[in-house]
C-alpha cells in the first residue's frame, strides 16, 4: 500500500512540475552527468554581478570565426559559475558546468552538466544552429525527470542576426517507473536582444543575448534571457527561479574540435 501511495505521490508532483513549465527546457546551464562528477570551489576574483555590470552595448560584429565558438564542445572544458535562487538572495553557490559527448543516430550530441545541481541538457549543433533533443532535472534527490523533445527545439540560428525572432513547438514526454509516460506540448518564442562587449578574466569577451519566453497556457510565459560568449559559451543566464554567472572558464587540452554536419 505504501509503494502505491509513493507512485501516485510522484506522478501527482511530477505531472505538477511538468504541466507548469517552471523548468526552463533551453536552458543550457541545467544538466547532471550520468557519471557522478564532484563540484570544484573556485576563489572568488570578482564579486557576483560584476560581468552583467561591464557589459557595454555594441554594434554588430562584421565577423565571427566559428559559430561553434559561442557552445565550445572540448570535453576537457570546464565552466566555474555563480548561481543565485531569487527565492534565496543571499544564497550564492558555486557550480561546476562540463561536456561530455554522446553519438544517437549517428549524430554528435553534447550533454552540458552541472552535477551540483542534477540537471544536464542533451544538444546537438550543425550550420544553421543549436538543437536541443532533452533535459534532466530532479524531482526529489533520488528521482530524477528525463524529457525527451520531438522535434528537437532550436535555440540558436546561424548566423546570429540582432533583431531575429522565431517560434519553435514540441512535445515534451517524461517517462516515469519505464511505464508511465506524461506528455506536454511546449511553444518557445525566441528573440536576439543584442550585442555587447563584457569585461572577463581582465579580457573583452563578444556576447550575444538570447531571450526564449516559454508559453505556460492561458497566455502566460516564463521568460529568461541567456548571453552567449565568443569562445566561451554560456556566460550569463537569468530565469525566473534564478540568475547564473560565469567566474572562470578553463579551455581543455585540445580546444579546437569542431563539430558541423
Amino acid at each position: 500500500m505504501k509503494q502505491i501511495l509513493l507512485i501516485a505521490i510522484i506522478i501527482q508532483m511530477a505531472t505538477a512540475i511538468f504541466a507548469s513549465g517552471s523548468q526552463p527546457i533551453t536552458s543550457t546551464a541545467q544538466a547532471a552527468s550520468a557519471v557522478a562528477t564532484p563540484d570544484v570551489t573556485v576563489t572568488q576574483v570578482l564579486p557576483f554581478g560584476a560581468l552583467v555590470a561591464s557589459a557595454t552595448t555594441t554594434t554588430a560584429k562584421t565577423k565571427i570565426r566559428d559559430w561553434q565558438d559561442l557552445s565550445p564542445i572540448n570535453t576537457g572544458d570546464i565552466w566555474y559559475f555563480r548561481l543565485v535562487y531569487k527565492n534565496k538572495p543571499e544564497e550564492i553557490k558555486n557550480v561546476t558546468g562540463y561536456v561530455a559527448q554522446k553519438i544517437i543516430d549517428g549524430k554528435p550530441y553534447y550533454y552540458y552538466s552541472v552535477p551540483a545541481e542534477s540537471k544536464k541538457n542533451l544538444v546537438r549543433f550543425t550550420n544553421e544552429g543549436a538543437y536541443i533533443r532533452g533535459l534532466t532535472y530532479p524531482l526529489f534527490d533520488f528521482i530524477f525527470l528525463d524529457v525527451t523533445l520531438n522535434p528537437e527545439i532550436q535555440y540558436l540560428r546561424f548566423p546570429i542576426i540582432v533583431g531575429d525572432s522565431w517560434t519553435a513547438t514540441s512535445t515534451g514526454r517524461v517517462t516515469l517507473l519505464d511505464f508511465i509516460n506524461i506528455n506536454r506540448d511546449t511553444t518557445i518564442k525566441f528573440h536576439i536582444l543584442g550585442e555587447a562587449d563584457i569585461l572577463f578574466a581582465g579580457k573583452k569577451v563578444h556576447v550575444f543575448k538570447v531571450q526564449d519566453r516559454i508559453d505556460k497556457g492561458n497566455g502566460q510565459y516564463d521568460s529568461e534571457e541567456t548571453w552567449y560568449g565568443e569562445g566561451i559559451g554560456l556566460v550569463y543566464q537569468e530565469t525566473e527561479a534564478y540568475i547564473l554567472e560565469l567566474y572562470k572558464f578553463e579551455p581543455g587540452s585540445d580546444n579546437t574540435q569542431k563539430t558541423k554536419n
